[in-house]
């Protein structure tokens, strides 16, 4: 079974993960203060503000990974995006390269119409 590390989710995850689970993956999530339903529909959440202590995000994932093994970091919230690619870089994993992340987030271009 294929495990996805979600770094940060905005709103209601249940409809995108039961949806993984349907499909076979296992999910597991980094968030500062996973609220009740995050806790209630991911297989395990690390409570690690990520955006003030990625080391500590980083160290976590790596332990995950020793103990279960990760096939996918990705995030579903734009804070996210950098974390993830960081994690995902760290485990060498594919992923958005942490520079791109960054100029995503701050490219003023890709908000303009």
């Amino acid at each position: 079974m294929k495990h996805l590390l979600f770094v940060h989710t905005a709103g209601d995850a249940r409809p995108y993960v039961e949806r993984l689970r349907a499909l076979g993956f296992r999910a597991s999530l980094i968030k500062r203060c996973p609220n009740a339903s995050d806790q209630a529909c991911f297989d395990a959440t690390f409570d690690i503000d990520y955006q003030e202590d990625l080391s500590a995000a980083l160290a976590c994932a790596v332990e995950l990974n020793r103990r279960d093994p990760i096939d996918g970091v990705l995030s579903f919230s734009e804070s996210g995006v950098l974390g993830a690619s960081f994690i995902a870089e760290h485990l060498g994993l594919p992923a958005n390269a942490p520079a791109a992340a960054l100029r995503a987030r701050k490219d003023r271009k890709s908000t303009r119409l």
